[in-house]
């Protein structure tokens, strides 16, 4: 009972970070559909979708379906860090370049983001070197390019939904 009660939780989170997401303009339309009973179906469905492809995949490798899983939480993590600490950098440089300062100082900037980004790289070095791991370290650029490309496409459909005076504006 405890797992299904877990798997209750998750799937009420994930569906609704889905619709929220989705009604933010950062996920597809579709998941921001809502049925009568106030129920985002659609986001259910993509939740259970992801849930029916891990099941999959311990199906049909048992012995290496956590292990795959932990790898890519693991990827994503080490992305989210260095691109983290990376947006910090830049914008501690913006704010200084503007003459502003903010009212949370970081410790030990900027060398603390440095530190961060090293021991990020540090993970992919060790997890490079583990044969388990190194398919994931190697498919990082392919993610990164992905996100990239999605977020150009992002980027357009916005452009082309403002007015035109509000992109002379940017001019």
């Amino acid at each position: 009972t405890a797992a299904v009660s877990v798997y209750n939780g998750t799937s009420y989170c994930s569906s609704r970070m889905l619709l929220g997401l989705a009604q933010q303009g950062n996920a597809p339309k579709a998941l921001a559909r809502i049925n009568k009973r106030g129920i985002p179906t659609n986001a259910v469905l993509v939740s259970a979708f992801v849930t029916v492809l891990c099941v999959l995949l311990n199906y049909i490798f048992p012995e290496k379906a956590f292990g795959l899983l932990m790898m890519l939480v693991v990827a994503a993590i080490v992305i989210n860090w260095v691109v983290i600490s990376w947006t910090h950098l830049k914008f501690r440089k913006f704010m200084q370049r503007q003459g502003q300062t903010t009212k949370f100082p970081s410790f030990m900037y900027p060398f603390s983001n440095y530190l961060c980004m090293a021991f990020m790289l540090g993970i992919l070095v060790v997890m490079s070197l583990t044969p388990d791991m190194r398919v994931a370290v190697m498919m990082i650029p392919g993610w990164i390019l992905c996100l990239m490309v999605a977020y150009q496409f992002k980027r357009r459909k916005i452009k082309a939904e403002q007015p035109v005076h509000a992109l002379e504006a940017d001019m």
